[in-house]
């Protein structure tokens, strides 16, 4: 399972150098030396190709680091509303492309912990991104759409605004729709029968699959009402103990297991079910 994690981790780099590299072949020829005049709304700036660079590190760490990733788009959306020469050209906006993929290596890499933060900070980043792509204020030119090329007073600015927010945020929630049912279906699931035989053993034993400690009578308890579908309150009321401590032995349970979410415990559970049929 490691060894398909590094080389997942390595197939996702490799795609990010792809796309980025795909964007300076396309768009290479028309980004200037130095930063161009703002009525240059066709003509890239450096500062734009190290934004699609950052969109690259983005793409390549979304699944291994999340956290990392959503931060540093966070930072480069941010820096392109504020400063100008990081803004696309209004040929230069396909690297948006590059993004497509992230809410769902997001949602695919995320914790328990952490999907409920990372889902929330991806609907700011999608709106952000259908502003710098419609709203004239924020094209490199300051005056027409980067999109739609259109001028503040065009009548059909604000239709175009709105039909391209609600596209950006479809995607985003798409994707991430995609990459949690993808964590769900097929977290720690064992791929074979040896894969399996182990998996019960860490269940009903004790001994965790790849870990080298045994999960305490507790601990086991915990982990059958996690499987069972019950949140951290319902499983304290059950249990008669703090919900704190609840989340104590739920992270416990993650570590020895060498599981990153609660859908993984499940999945565990499930095959365990199913192995013993």
């Amino acid at each position: 399972m490691r060894t398909m994690g590094r080389f997942r981790v390595v197939g996702e780099i490799a795609v990010a150098v792809v796309l980025v590299a795909w964007w300076f072949i396309v768009e290479g020829s028309s980004i200037a030396s130095s930063v161009p005049v703002r009525t240059e709304s066709f003509v890239g700036s450096p500062y734009a190709a190290l934004t699609v660079i950052g969109f690259g590190l983005v793409f390549a760490l979304a699944r291994s680091r999340p956290q990392l990733a959503l931060g540093l788009l966070g930072v480069i959306l941010v820096c392109q509303l504020l400063f100008w020469p990081a803004r696309l050209s209004q040929t230069g906006w396909t690297a948006y492309l590059i993004l497509l993929a992230v809410p769902y290596l997001l949602a695919a890499s995320a914790s328990v912990r952490n999907r409920r933060l990372l889902a929330a900070a991806v609907v700011p980043g999608a709106l952000a991104v259908a502003a710098l792509l419609t709203l004239p204020s924020f094209s490199m030119s300051g005056e027409w759409g980067t999109i739609n090329g259109k001028p503040w007073d065009a009548p059909g600015l604000w239709p175009d605004v709105a039909v391209w927010s609600v596209i950006c945020l479809c995607v985003a929630l798409g994707m991430w729709a995609l990459g949690s049912r993808s964590a769900h279906q097929g977290a720690g699931a064992p791929s074979n029968s040896a894969d399996r035989a182990e998996t019960n053993q860490a269940l009903l034993v004790g001994s965790p699959a790849g870990g080298s400690e045994s999960l305490s009578p507790r601990e086991r308890e915990i982990f059958g009402l996690v499987a069972s579908g019950m949140s951290n309150a319902e499983i304290a009321k059950r249990a008669f103990v703090a919900e704190t401590t609840v989340k104590t032995h739920v992270s416990s349970i993650l570590r020895k297991l060498n599981a990153r979410s609660r859908s993984e415990l499940i999945a565990m559970a499930h095959a365990d079910a199913g192995a013993e049929r």
